[in-house]
């Protein structure tokens, strides 16, 4: 066995099974695979390792080291591919295996409802995050491994929650099909897609990598028909989260858009703070940014007459010396609210994840003598951003926010004036925010419409953000804020973004906020 990856060893106890009438393999070894999988699900197996999941039901890639190696953080891939050993349960026990125990049952149940509300998108993609970083992130013929983890949900109803399980999981499986087949035809009828997605540059996707992958796709259809999962009815899933309360993962899913807010990433990946760490489109398009921290991101920062920086709320520096952000969750839902992190402790019976109406994501973070809050809410069709300052510190003499793009030159930043006319943003140019109604952030994919809520004498202006490893090809970022010096005490900052279509009139998508 690799490591806690009993998913192969299990498969082959299947498949002997079937191939040759012979079941010792599945009756016993693989019971106690599953068993030994959900004993060290929630306590380490030896010392100074990690459990399997971690506190929150993510999954721990080394549970020979500490739960602080960077590869502990998650792996959304490894959890995928490794949860597909639930769908031998069935063949398992018609084969006469012994039920599992109350404690395996009850880990697996909150780890299927974990991996579905945490990992995927309405679009069939990953909402990745992984200790690996871009050694496994936006690798196409990884994510065709992990696809197989829905497979397997879909047709283990033994292990929900709740019935409609198995039609999300169906729909997520479906869906992601449906993506590879859009890329697919992209590339038209003589190549398949980049072994890397986004135009990353991770090592060794070539040709062989991008045939494993579209390999791999295809046979995940075939299996969709060979198990049968044609008879399940595919449900598109209500907007989906999931919190983890040791790293303060958020991540956000619904048919509009997906996102994640990562306050502690143990310098596993370059991204990670208070805001929204990437921003795609319903059909997993980039509609803002993938990663990469201010500029191209969303972020505040606070600087000093001289432009020193003095904070930052999305530097990606959320370990050590630095100051790390603490995030509090509230879900709204039918018309009741929760706060998920008022009695956060490892390892709920059920996961902090599910359906909500609206999930409101409040962080802190000091610094230098400055303190900033951000309080960012999630709707299905829309995103409110707030930030409120206060600085203790005369030091502290400008403040901006930035709305980034993606796609470099082919993306393009938009303006339209209160008088009714419309313009394109570039250059040195500085705008009055006092004469602003909206903005319209189109990146070469996909785009966002923005409408600051607060203007007095603030301005807007462009610059343009220099590659990151997760930011390969920025485009121009919108910043807004104070960009004269002056003495700094407190400040309240709010905007209602939404997607944008690649053809939709940005005026129309403003009109349509209400406030709130």
């Amino acid at each position: 066995m690799r490591l806690n990856q009993i998913n192969w060893n299990c498969e082959l106890y299947a498949l002997a099974s079937q191939l040759t009438g012979d079941s010792e393999l599945l009756l016993r070894d693989y019971r106690r695979h599953v068993e030994g999988f959900c004993r060290y699900a929630t306590r380490a197996q030896r010392k100074g390792g990690t459990p399997n999941l971690g506190p929150g039901w993510q999954f721990s890639y080394l549970p020979q080291f500490s739960p602080a190696h960077p590869y502990n953080l998650d792996s959304a891939e490894y959890a995928n591919e490794t949860i597909h050993f639930v769908l031998f349960h069935a063949q398992a026990r018609r084969a006469g295996a012994a039920r599992l125990s109350g404690h395996a049952q009850r880990v697996l149940q909150a780890w299927v409802e974990r991996v579905l509300c945490g990992y995927w998108t309405h679009a069939g993609y990953l909402n990745w995050d992984s200790g690996f970083g871009l050694k496994r992130m936006h690798v196409g013929k990884t994510w065709g491994l992990a696809h197989q983890g829905l497979l397997a949900i879909a047709l283990a109803p033994e292990f929900h929650r709740f019935e409609a399980f198995a039609g999300w999981a169906k729909h997520f499986y479906d869906a992601g099909l449906a993506t590879f087949g859009r890329l697919l035809d992209a590339e038209g009828a003589d190549d398949f897609p980049d072994g890397s997605l986004f135009d990353l540059a991770q090592r060794g996707q070539d040709s062989s990598a991008r045939n494993l992958w579209a390999a791999r796709m295809a046979a995940h259809a075939v299996r969709a028909v060979d198990w049968e999962l044609t008879g399940v009815k595919a449900d598109r899933p209500p907007p989906l989260y999931a919190f983890d309360p040791d790293s303060g993962r958020l991540a956000i899913t619904t048919p509009v858009y997906s996102t994640v807010i990562l306050p502690r990433n143990r310098r596993a990946v370059d991204y990670g703070g208070l805001e929204p760490a990437r921003l795609l489109d319903g059909r997993s398009r980039v509609a803002a940014s993938l990663g990469g921290n201010t500029p191209a991101s969303f972020g505040l920062r606070v600087r000093t007459a001289a432009g020193g920086e003095l904070l930052d709320t999305q530097s990606g520096r959320t370990e050590g010396r630095d100051a790390r952000p603490r995030l509090e969750v509230m879900r709204y839902r039918q018309g009741s609210r929760q706060l998920v992190t008022q009695r956060a402790r490892p390892y709920p019976r059920y996961p902090y994840a599910g359906t909500f109406d609206a999930i409101s994501a409040r962080g802190v973070i000091e610094r230098s003598g400055v303190r900033v809050e951000t309080v960012h809410r999630f709707r299905e069709e829309r995103i409110a951003l707030e930030w409120r300052l206060r600085a203790r510190t005369s030091r502290a003499r400008r403040w901006e926010v930035a709305f980034p793009s993606d796609g470099g030159d082919d993306a393009r930043l938009e303006v339209g004036l209160r008088d009714g006319s419309t313009d394109v943003l570039g250059g040195s140019s500085r705008l009055d925010l006092a004469d602003v109604a909206w903005f319209a952030v189109r990146s070469a994919d996909s785009g966002y419409v923005l409408v600051p809520r607060m203007r007095g004498s603030l301005e807007a202006w462009v610059v343009q953000p220099n590659p990151r490893a997760t930011a390969p090809r920025p485009g121009p970022s919108l910043m807004l804020g104070q960009r004269r010096s002056r003495r700094l005490t407190s400040v309240r900052f709010k905007v209602d973004i939404a997607l944008l279509a690649p053809d939709q009139d940005p005026a129309s998508a403003a009109a349509a906020f209400t406030g709130g």
